[in-house]
């Protein structure tokens, strides 16, 4: 519930910061900048203060790119002059961290703070010219043309630079850059109503600010003109509509804390709270509240941790999570019969009540634990919970109070016995990153008839952990994807209080989704192959406010209940959204319905192997709401076939660090991995760090090989520290002997390995080094030399792109590669894998999940996927943190994992690519056939395939950014292909 609220909470305020507003208006007026004719040529020597630069049109105003015009926090300038041979471009870039910019002249422009200015002719603006300068002077200059069927993606060409002139001074307040550009170099994107951008890209911290808000520096373009006066109204205009624009702005960030409703029961760790009352408080009858024992209970915060370690400051600046978030209550003991117990009693009116927890630590990401802890309310059980680093529970369940008290008992572990399950290899992990007790942050005791209100305000309260802090929040615009309410509900939603729908697989439901007139259900059906991995899901929309739902699937015990979890995302050009990012488990979510509000539902599993042909599973979703129970009748028609499959497999980087909790949560990793058909892995092994490394690598490949992942198992490993930073810096041209010998005796070993354990492994050393510049690049395909030459049979992997792969290919078996145009260009190679990390995870389409799972290994030779992260500790704030992982952590229920929806699909993806390889081999089968029919049968079937083939774009860069199959392709693909296989089965008997 309380997330749903968060939301409403937050729209209500977006809507007041930019939409419809005049100023949004004017903002939108497309800049000018005057270009100023001159007699003389300007000197170029850096300096903007003399000589004539001085007397330019400057503009300024930038902005922070992909934000909702927030004014830059770096003042920048630029101006343009012209004279018959050349365009004069100037540029002031300020910056309060001067130091940063000295010493760069041996990185690589796009490592160093840089200018870029792009030019575009009025009468083709499918091309520009793109300069850029960093503040060493090193320059960049290329056409850059656009590619139709991959908006946002571009070629390009870089041109001669021997004819520009450029200078840069680093000064007191940042640093100042001056060019000459020859006019024939910008190729006639320079004159009358041409079009250009400035940007600039800063290290410290890193980031981009744009001259034109804009979701890149492409998107938006301003006007060159040569009328002084226009560019002068032009820029008037627009600074006084940005400073007004970010005073209102700033009224209403104040908004998002402002009080909706006060607590009477709320209880915080911190201090001076508004609306809470301190946590650190032993009971009394006087007080009315507080701990029956405060024996071990003890308070503390990030302020502490910061006071006692201030070198920490600068790092968790931006990791605040707001007062509730900073401050907590914890105990470590006494321990008791293995248990830290205490209990919390609120003296409080009889009656039904919303109990909401926060849980959560920012402090110990410098040396990472958990606490786990169960939840009793009034002697009754409610639910276990494990906190951690960014491991925040936020929660909400109901209670009954009929005593006049309310007694919350938190009961920590407080022993740290292994568990069985994990075992050799989390041995140690509990007592090395477990912590005993509990923790808590705040408590909220709410009446049931105003659970709503008080959810509104638990989202402000909270809004930095959800979201990020109001500041930060101020510079986005939400929107919302929603649909017209429908004319009328059936009469059975009226009745239960709820309308069941349901959409084609693969499109998006969204908290303002609402049904169709066709698209309200009364049951479930799909049919399916014994073994196969299905999804049936549905909206649940409330008519009216409910409280206390149930629901439960009866007769498929293989069947999950998972619920999406509906989170803050960034979309891109300043606007943020509500959107489906994980699913959870639906016991783990709130059980209360609020009105309007609606809730996406799975069931997600495995048909059973041994499923009977031709037969049909029937099973129901049970609801039960206020007393009435309502059926949802499922059935599963068993196909008369077995699939066929092949040697894809898929997975991630699941590395040992990256602020996991240690392994002794792995078995719960690897449910999530096995349920989803996850069985590619990437480890690590640092020999260099002690023999601890290569028995952990041992116990990993031993635990993940015996639950039955295939792999492949890609094996990292490592250079000694110094000399891989000297050979990135360029101190070294070479890697010295002794390192090779030791990376060749480390590929024996992980070899030695992967026979002792059957697994199917291979080996890669400098991971993205064609990234890093030579002579980085170029000792790495030297060390993959010596390793293919000792060790020929030996995978051997690196992750690669078109542009650095053909100088490494003959040493590479198992090429990771991304930024690819045609897959099909890696025929040659023995396991070639793909890396799409921003394709897969970071764009708001769960369907590329499975079109690479599926289409891409189905007409192209691509074995593996493997895309970057399966999982981190990290937080369920699509603001604060990154989303290039698969698996999300939960803590509400006990520590989890739960898979992003394009996980969900590109498990779907692995059966559209069973389902074809199934179609391939009874096509081969067919054609050996003496039965005109079923020889006919099978030709048809392979137009088919040969049509779909011919219509996959080989690309998965392709297919995101031309938005190229929407979801019913895929279920119709799925469905042809389905029928070829059944008539195919049915022309079997014919002799």
């Amino acid at each position: 519930m309380l997330k749903k609220t968060f939301f409403t909470f937050l729209a209500a305020v977006a809507v007041l910061v930019c939409c419809g507003s005049s100023l949004d208006k004017e903002l939108r007026v497309p800049r000018i900048i005057h270009s100023t004719a001159v007699a003389a040529p300007l000197p170029i020597d850096g300096n903007i203060s003399a000589n004539g630069w001085e007397k330019l049109s400057w503009s300024g105003s930038f902005v922070k790119l992909a934000s909702l015009w927030y004014i830059s926090d770096r003042p920048t300038f630029a101006a343009l002059a012209h004279d018959k041979n050349f365009l004069y471009v100037g540029m002031r870039l300020d910056t309060p961290h001067v130091n940063t910019l000295k010493g760069r002249e041996k990185f690589d422009l796009w490592q160093n703070d840089a200018a870029e200015i792009f030019f575009w002719n009025k009468d083709k603006l499918s091309e520009c010219i793109h300069l850029g300068i960093d503040c060493t002077g090193k320059l960049y200059l290329a056409k850059e043309t656009d590619i139709p069927e991959m908006p946002g993606s571009y070629k390009t060409q870089v041109l001669d630079t021997r004819g520009i002139k450029r200078a840069v001074k680093i000064t007191s307040k940042g640093w100042q850059m001056t060019a000459a550009i020859p006019l024939n170099a910008l190729r006639n994107c320079f004159g009358k109503d041409s079009f250009v951008n400035f940007g600039r890209q800063h290290r410290s911290p890193y980031g981009f600010d744009s001259w034109i808000r804009g979701e890149g520096y492409r998107t938006v373009r301003g006007k060159v003109t040569f009328e002084k006066t226009k560019q002068h109204f032009s820029e008037k205009r627009y600074a006084a509509a940005l400073k007004k624009f970010a005073s209102e702005r700033e009224k209403i960030i104040g908004n998002f804390k402002k009080q909706i409703h006060k607590h009477q029961y709320a209880f915080a760790a911190g201090q001076g709270i508004p609306n809470y009352r301190s946590l650190l408080t032993p009971y009394s009858r006087k007080s009315t509240y507080g701990w029956l024992s405060m024996e071990g209970v003890k308070s503390s915060s990030l302020q502490k941790f910061l006071e006692k370690k201030p070198f920490y400051r600068k790092r968790f600046a931006s990791q605040t999570m707001g007062p509730l978030g900073d401050n907590y209550v914890y105990a470590s003991s006494p321990v008791k019969k293995g248990k830290v117990t205490h209990t919390f009693r609120i003296d409080l009116p009889n009656g039904e009540y919303r109990v909401h927890l926060l849980s959560g630590i920012v402090e110990n990401e410098t040396a990472p634990f958990r606490r786990t802890f169960k939840v009793y309310a009034n002697g009754k059980f409610v639910r276990e919970y494990e906190n951690g680093y960014l491991l925040f529970l936020s929660d909400t369940f109901g209670t009954v109070v009929k005593n006049g008290k309310l007694e919350l008992t938190f009961e920590g572990d407080g022993t740290l016995a292994d568990d069985p399950a994990v075992l050799p290899l989390g041995a140690g992990d509990r007592k090395k990153f477990f912590a005993p007790g509990w923790l808590i942050n705040a408590i909220v005791a709410t009446p049931v008839k105003f659970r709503k209100a008080a959810a509104q305000q638990i989202a402000a309260d909270e809004l930095e952990i959800h979201a990020i802090n109001p500041e930060e929040l101020g510079k986005y615009r939400q929107v919302k994807f929603a649909d017209p309410e429908p004319k009328n509900y059936p009469a059975q939603a009226r009745k239960q209080g709820f309308a069941l729908w349901k959409r084609e697989l693969g499109v998006q439901l969204y908290p303002e989704s609402r049904p169709g007139e066709e698209e309200f259900i009364n049951s479930l059906q799909i049919a399916a192959a014994p073994g196969e991995f299905i999804v049936l899901n549905f909206g649940l929309l409330p008519l009216k406010d409910m409280n206390n739902i149930n629901i439960k699937v009866e007769n498929f015990p293989f069947l999950a209940l998972e619920e999406s979890t509906y989170t803050t995302k960034l979309l891109g050009g300043g606007d943020y959204g509500r959107v489906p990012l994980f699913n959870d488990r639906f016991e783990n979510k709130s059980k209360d319905l609020d009105k309007g509000i609606n809730r996406w539902l799975w069931l997600v599993g495995k048909v059973p192997a041994n499923a009977p042909f031709g037969k049909k599973l029937s099973g129901k979703v049970v609801i039960t709401a206020q007393g009435r129970k309502t059926l949802l009748p499922v059935d599963i028609k068993i196909h008369p076939f077995q699939l066929v499959r092949g040697d894809f497999t898929w997975g991630g980087f699941n590395p040992a660090g990256y602020g996991r909790p240690g392994w002794a949560r792995e078995n719960r990793l690897l449910e999530t991995c096995r349920l989803y058909g996850m069985g590619a892995h990437t480890f690590n092994v640092d020999s260099y760090s002690g023999k601890e490394q290569w028995k952990n690598l041992e116990n990993r490949l031993a635990f993940y090989t015996k639950s039955g992942l295939k792999g492949p198992f890609v094996i990292g490993g490592y250079l000694p520290h110094k000399v891989d930073q000297d050979l990135r810096n360029r101190k070294i041209r070479q890697l010295p002997e002794s390192a090779i010998q030791r990376a060749l005796d480390d590929v024996a070993k992980i070899d030695a390995l992967g026979k002792k354990h059957k697994a199917n492994v291979a080996v890669f050393f400098m991971d993205e080094a064609h990234c890093k510049g030579e002579p980085y690049w170029s000792e790495q395909i030297r060390l993959f030399k010596r390793i293919k030459e000792k060790f020929p049979h030996v995978c051997t992997s690196g992750s690669e792109s078109d542009r650095s792969i053909k100088r490494v290919a003959k040493y590479l078996d198992m090429p990771i590669v991304f930024e690819v145009g045609n897959y099909n260009d890696y025929r040659n190679f023995k396991y070639p894998a793909f890396y799409t990390n921003q394709y897969l995870l970071e764009k708001n389409d769960m369907n590329s999940g499975r079109f690479q799972t599926g289409m891409i290994p189905a007409f192209t030779p691509m074995k593996s996927l493997i895309p970057w992260m399966l999982y981190q500790a990290t937080g369920e704030s699509g603001f604060r943190n990154s989303i290039w992982n698969m698996i999300q952590q939960r803590g509400v229920g006990g520590m989890h994992f739960m898979p992003k929806l394009c996980v969900v699909m590109g498990a779907v993806g692995v059966e559209d690519l069973a389902y074809i390889t199934t179609l391939r081999s009874m096509i081969q089968e067919a054609l050996k056939s003496k039965v005109p029919a079923r020889a006919a049968a099978a030709r048809e079937a392979q137009e088919t395939l040969d049509s779909i083939k011919e219509g996959t774009q080989p690309s998965v860069r392709y297919y995101y950014a031309n938005g190229y199959w929407k979801s019913e392709v895929f279920n119709q693909l799925r469905q042809i292909v389905t029928n070829h296989i059944l008539n195919l089965k049915k022309l079997e008997k014919q002799k």
